[in-house]
């Protein structure tokens, strides 16, 4: 007859076995499924972090430019820098002008100020004579653009490389009876400006301004200004892809859009007619540093104690069995009856142990009568071999 084995594995070996695939499939599949939804919900905080920041920031630009605006446009009203400018060679005139326009120049953010008369085309610049202004020369371009086709005020921005500044000029045509006869204005230093926004960023956050030509407008490096590099040109794909979502909006929406592996966000400041744009990559950190991480890693903590608290009380449990065991099994071997089980439990195995030591007792009975028996019947196979006729 084929004799066949049976691996033979303990009940708690088993049990231990079969928790810790259960565990394993638990915190696999909890894993895999935390990662998809914590990576939706830090593309989504990002997404909401990167609004809140073009938003603040567009606020705080058009904010500090509309009273730049309001100051110049009050200054271009005064009856007095009127009065001079169509009389610029009068010696009483100027001197009462200029105690005008050094008193606006402390109004203004960069306590900057300049003004032309289209009488001498005289430029002065912080209350000092700069130069004379050429019309006809194409780095003055604005002066005609300003003077003849501007109705209360307009911009333009350039990069001054000695003093090493981005500057946004705000230039008011000054009218007379309706004719235009100069132009006052001041320059908002925007270097200084932009680096305060980059001082609210989050340092894992890049931040930047484009006009509608997509031209660099803002940015870390000034050099992006000096050169007048286009965005797209600058960021390649994501620059392209910034820009598309750029011309669709309206108004002070913000567009957000993930592009690879950051988040982008796109919004407009309508005042400057500019863009602005800022994106934050997806890493690790993010992810470490989510709150959600924190609670499944507990989560993961408090399963893995409740597992071990398992196997312990399991442990625990099953442990007399094997020792009934080993002592069923020492039993068995040397057949010696009167060994006992030495289980003192109020449960199942105690009991359990409690009939196996009865089962010995009797089976020690039983074997007692059998041998007494036997020996009786031996006696009496002696005398019936006695009383036999030979």
């Amino acid at each position: 007859m084929e004799e066949i084995l049976v691996k033979r594995v303990s009940l708690k070996w088993r049990f231990l076995g079969f928790s810790a695939l259960f565990f394993l499939v638990i915190a696999g599949a909890g894993t895999v499924a935390f990662f998809f939804s914590l990576r939706q919900i830090v593309q989504t905080n990002a997404a909401h972090e990167l609004t809140r920041v073009l938003e603040t920031n567009v606020l705080k630009l058009e904010a500090s430019v509309n009273l730049e605006i309001a100051i110049a446009l009050k200054m271009a009203g005064s009856p007095l820098i009127v009065n001079y400018f169509l009389r610029p060679e009068d010696p009483d005139l100027e001197r009462l002008a200029f105690e005008e326009i050094a008193g606006y120049r402390g109004a203004f953010r960069g306590n900057s100020i300049f003004w032309i008369n289209d009488h001498d085309k005289r430029f002065y610049s912080d209350d000092a004579y700069a130069y004379t202004l050429d019309p006809n020369n194409p780095d003055d371009y604005w002066y005609n653009m300003t003077l003849y086709e501007t109705k209360r005020y307009n911009f333009n921005i350039n990069y001054n490389d000695n003093i090493k500044k981005n500057l946004l000029w705000i230039n008011a045509p000054v009218f007379s009876q309706g004719r235009a006869i100069g132009i006052v204005g001041t320059g908002i230093e925007l270097t200084g400006f932009i680096d305060s926004f980059y001082t609210d960023l989050n340092g894992s956050m890049s931040l930047y301004l484009f006009n509608r030509q997509n031209e660099i407008t803002g940015a870390p490096d000034d050099q992006l200004l000096i050169d007048k590099v286009s965005l797209d040109d600058f960021l390649g794909t994501t620059g392209e892809e910034i820009v598309s979502q750029a011309v669709k909006l309206e108004g002070t929406q913000v567009a957000t859009f993930l592009s690879g592996n950051q988040e982008t966000a796109v919004g407009r400041i309508p005042l400057l007619d500019w863009y602005i744009t800022a994106f934050m990559p997806i890493t690790a950190l993010l992810f470490l540093s989510s709150p959600m991480t924190a609670i499944f890693l507990l989560t993961l903590l408090v399963i893995f104690l409740i597992f071990i608290i398992i196997n312990i009380v399991i442990g625990t449990t099953l442990g007399p069995l094997g020792r009934m065991e080993a002592m069923l099994k020492e039993i068995a071997a040397e057949w010696d009856l009167t060994k006992r089980l030495t289980i003192r439990h109020g449960d199942e195995i105690g009991r359990l142990a409690d009939f196996f030591n009865l089962t010995f007792d009797k089976m020690k009975e039983l074997i007692s009568v059998i041998k007494m028996q036997a020996a009786q019947l031996s006696d009496t196979g002696i005398d019936l071999s006695a009383h036999m006729p030979a």
